[in-house]
């Protein structure tokens, strides 16, 4: 499989980057996981091979890490025309898993659950709670500083989460001035989407000898636990002594149930994660929705319990993030309404928005309607379902309030913008960003939810589009998905959400704000009166677009409508007019 890229780019800080950005496709979340990579880049007539080391992706860009900078000392990257990196299929990690299984002294047809170690404990945190500076400061640091010298590998299911992971332990070690000599034991292995890591030294590769150190503590992504590891040990082969998983909802049980059983008896394993949160994306059909809280059991916040042994848990209960409104909505849909709420209302970031004054929780509801282009639910092949309007109108919705926000605010916001499926999301992404919507003082991130678990935001816009059809297996109908797009944000939430049928979970979600803890919190609109507001006419979306099929040749003047979209199945033009910036 190939992705191609339209513009190429040098990261700011480190010439061994580049940055690669507008793919052709979805970029899939394995290629992360992938060795042996190289690049296209064709300028003209000619096209340069470069070699890439790895690579990690955010939002819609991947950043790829040369294993030569020298290649590309020579090249004028602005004359690029397109890059192109080929990328293996997925099902290598499950070639890579079979192997390792093939290798434990398991039985072909041995119970993994019932013979499952005694020595795992389970820290369980819902959103907000500050898992991960849990486990830092209260599992990590004290190992550490403690008498014993301890190696400690922490597994994660993205680099993003390593990320995250390694600058809460970054932030906890410099507390203390007498412990800063500990950074140095601290590994961040693979690939870093955060410089102030690569610019603190703790960004190894597998050339690095960790034999010379004492004791260690390195984060890395579960899949390289498989295959992958340092130039005198590899991971999977080096002398650990606790294990940690961070973010476990979203590692697949084959590969943690792998490490359980491959490891030595003495090894403690702790479990970090919320079974309510998103779960893995999977290989094989057969895993669907299965990882360690399905295996032991773990499925319930208030009086949990576990399989096959009573194993340690920690419930944290204490939600820090968002506002008492936002974390009241959090905890009644997911967590029987047991969270407590750290933040006072009074901490609300201060908001003005002229001629829409935001409440902490803003319902906007958009039509749906099979029978015209510009409200009917489609399906892209290979990216999923998407909706036309509902596009627009959150585009234009975020340009607004970045507009208002810079206008009667001195201090920087983030926003993210919020979309169960892919061909949504990247609408939205390509939209923004060719009306350049980029100002240092508001930072818009778009991205599914997989994308967005882990992050938070001052504000955040969950654009929930429905699928051509309405089943109880979609994403709108999965508690898990709709409670990570929920818990982002930490003062606003808009909820931009269907007129359709058969939504349980959205449902649900409206009971939930008609109770009295939260009504006073909640406004709702339909996006009619929104476009009023925005643009003095209840029908400006629909007026001011145009809607066709995508011909085999197409040949785009001047766009008459500000918004002129072809479609079919395998791609959407949206070709833009003027535009009030």
């Amino acid at each position: 499989m190939s992705i191609k890229f339209a513009q190429v780019e040098k990261d700011k800080a480190s010439d061994k980057i580049l940055i690669l950005k507008n793919p052709t496709r979805y970029i899939p979340q394995s290629i992360e996981d992938m060795a042996d990579l190289s690049l296209q880049l064709q300028q003209g007539t000619e096209t340069k091979q470069v070699f890439i080391d790895i690579v990690s992706i955010k939002a819609f860009t991947l950043r790829a890490r040369l294993k030569s900078v020298t290649e590309i000392e020579t090249l004028d990257l602005n004359k690029i025309q397109q890059a192109v990196i080929e990328i293996k299929n997925p099902t290598f990690i499950l070639e890579k898993l079979k192997a390792a299984f093939r290798q434990l002294p398991c039985a072909d047809d041995e119970n993994l659950q019932a013979n499952l170690p005694h020595n795992i404990e389970f820290i369980f945190g819902p959103p907000g709670t500050g898992k991960t500076t849990y486990l830092a400061r209260e599992k990590v640091m004290p190992l550490i500083t403690g008498t014993n010298l301890i190696n400690i590998l922490v597994l994660t299911p993205t680099n993003k989460v390593a990320d995250v992971f390694v600058k809460k332990l970054m932030a906890e070690i410099a507390l203390n001035p007498a412990q800063k000599g500990l950074q140095n034991q601290l590994i961040r292995f693979g690939i870093t989407g955060e410089s102030e890591i690569e610019q603190a030294g703790l960004l190894k590769d597998k050339a690095f000898d960790i034999s010379h150190l004492t004791q260690c503590v390195v984060v890395t992504t579960i899949a390289r636990f498989l295959y992958d590891g340092f130039s005198t040990s590899l991971l999977k082969a080096y002398d650990w002594d606790v294990i940690i998983f961070d973010e476990a909802s979203m590692i697949m049980l084959a590969e943690i149930a792998y490490v359980l059983y491959q490891q030595k008896a003495s090894c403690q394993f702790i479990v970090g994660g919320d079974p309510f949160q998103i779960q893995p994306v999977v290989i094989a059909e057969a895993w669907k929705g299965e990882n360690i809280y399905t295996l032991v059991g773990l499925q319930h916040f208030q009086a949990p319990q576990t399989v096959p042994h009573d194993f340690p848990i920690t419930t944290l209960t204490t939600q820090y993030r968002s506002v008492p409104p936002l974390g009241s909505l959090v905890s009644q849909f997911s967590y029987n309404g047991i969270l407590r709420h750290h933040r006072q209302l009074t901490d609300q970031k201060p908001l003005k928005i002229e001629r829409l004054d935001l409440t902490a929780i803003t319902v906007i509801k958009f039509p749906v309607n099979p029978y015209d282009s510009l409200y009917k639910s489609q399906r892209l092949e290979g990216s999923g379902p998407y909706q036309i309007y509902s596009a627009i109108f959150t585009v234009e919705l975020a340009h607004y309030l970045s507009q208002q926000i810079r206008t009667h605010h001195q201090d920087t916001w983030k926003i993210g913008l919020v979309c169960p499926y892919v061909a949504q999301a990247t609408l939205v992404d390509k939209m923004i960003s060719a009306h350049t919507m980029i100002h240092p003082q508001v930072q818009l991130v778009t991205g599914t939810v997989h994308s967005f678990q882990g992050d938070e935001f001052d504000m955040i816009l969950t654009l929930l589009n429905p699928p051509p059809h309405i089943s109880s297996n979609i994403f709108l109908n999965n508690r898990n998905i709709l409670n990570v797009a929920l818990s982002r944000a930490k003062d606003y939430l808009i909820l931009i959400m269907p007129e359709s049928e058969g939504l349980e979970q959205l449902n649900k979600l409206e009971m939930i704000l008609k109770e009295d803890e939260i009504k006073p919190y909640v406004q709702e609109w339909t996006s009619a009166q929104v476009e009023q507001i925005l643009f003095n006419q209840p029908n400006y979306i629909s007026e001011n677009s145009f809607i066709s099929t995508h011909q085999k040749i197409n040949v785009y003047g001047k766009a008459e409508k500000k918004y002129e979209v072809r479609c079919e199945e395998n791609a959407v033009d949206i070709q833009l007019g003027e535009w009030d910036r």
